[in-house]
């Protein structure tokens, strides 16, 4: 039985315990890559605008984490790329900003893309290959978790764009040990909400760990918000700033924002901010740091012992506040906040701000 989580704090002030919300992004691009800015620039416009953490999930050895020597441009336009460890000391100030090492193991399979972004690595993790979609992923995964038991640090794997060229399965996602999933990309290839022949990442996420928890195999799976931004200068499709993560941490480090978010002590965001969750063994209580004249909805998603898959709306109220008690007859609970604000930044028209609050385990009554 997974432990059940509790997570109270406002946002950005100290719990009495001393923990806080801290946001960040976990999947960026620059130029020692795809991404048409250089490093030290994108760090800056994270950091610029009250970003707490960034990792740059370059794909493999393109990654300012090898530490190798790099120019591009010529004659006097020519310009060496920052590396890690520069751009972390560059940029990082105790308590206020830190760069996670990290990359991006970029894969394939036939054709489709299989990604996972790494964070809190020491190294690069070069592609692993396998035999079918499933087994890169598991590949990848056990190499994640081996460069975590060489560092004795939680070192993550979150699976990337899992609806891109609708490359990874409900039963993919089920029968492996993914333990975060991207539920909301700011790449619009990245199809996120799906399209009319095939099911949301939220869909997916809700029906993959409802198999897990009946067949009692498998970790909890969390849903991660992110950019994965490649275009800086507002002219491309996947620009920064369109979705990240809050994850209650007592120190701005790697460490310890990597077993936070293995905990769930972390929610996903497009622009909803949360100014109370609580889950425990008893219900769920979610509060919106509302703003003026926004309105929300707040719903209770999960899914029963018996019957139907994942994704069973078992509550839904208008307001920034609301509470759900627990039954006993539900695998698990999470909440979904979804405002009547635009996004500022949009994937797609008629996007809107939300948050995905991650899901408790709910012990049987």
């Amino acid at each position: 039985m997974i432990t059940s989580i509790l997570i109270a704090a406002a946002l950005l002030h100290a719990a009495p315990d001393g923990e806080r919300w801290v946001k960040g992004n976990t999947h960026a691009h620059t130029l020692w890559d795809d991404g048409d800015a250089l490093p030290e620039k994108v760090v800056q416009w994270y950091r610029s605008r009250g970003y707490q953490f960034l990792v740059l999930s370059d794909h493999n050895d393109r990654n300012a984490l090898s530490g190798a020597e790099r120019w591009i441009g010529q004659g006097e336009h020519r310009t060496r790329l920052q590396t890690f460890q520069e751009l972390a000391q560059s940029f990082g100030e105790p308590d206020k900003f830190v760069l996670l090492p990290g990359q991006e193991i970029g894969d394939t399979f036939q054709g489709k893309l299989v990604h996972h972004a790494v964070i809190n690595s020491g190294r690069i993790l070069m592609p692993p290959g396998g035999t079918s979609v499933r087994d890169l992923m598991d590949r990848a995964l056990r190499d994640v978790r081996e460069e975590g038991e060489r560092l004795h640090r939680p070192v993550l794997a979150q699976l990337s764009h899992p609806n891109l060229g609708w490359t990874v399965s409900v039963e993919d996602l089920a029968s492996t040990d993914e333990r975060f999933v991207e539920v909301y990309s700011g790449h619009p290839a990245a199809c996120t909400f799906g399209d009319a022949t095939h099911p949301p990442v939220e869909a997916l996420w809700d029906r993959a760990l409802a198999r897990r928890l009946r067949s009692k195999e498998g970790p909890m799976l969390y849903g991660i918000a992110c950019d994965d931004a490649h275009h800086y200068g507002g002219k491309g499709a996947a620009r920064p700033g369109r979705g990240w993560i809050m994850v209650r941490s007592k120190e701005l480090s790697g460490d310890a924002i990597g077993r936070a978010m293995l905990a769930g002590d972390f929610y996903a965001s497009t622009g909803v901010v949360l100014d109370r969750l609580i889950s425990d063994d008893c219900g769920m209580r979610i509060r919106v740091a509302a703003e003026p004249g926004v309105r929300y909805r707040i719903r209770f998603v999960g899914s029963r012992r018996e019957g139907a898959e994942g994704g069973v709306l078992f509550q839904e109220s208008e307001g920034p506040e609301a509470y759900y008690e627990f039954r006993g007859d539900e695998l698990y609970v999470r909440g979904v906040v979804v405002s009547d604000c635009p996004h500022s930044n949009p994937t797609r028209e008629g996007e809107v701000q939300m948050a995905w609050i991650q899901p408790n385990p709910v012990s049987p009554r």
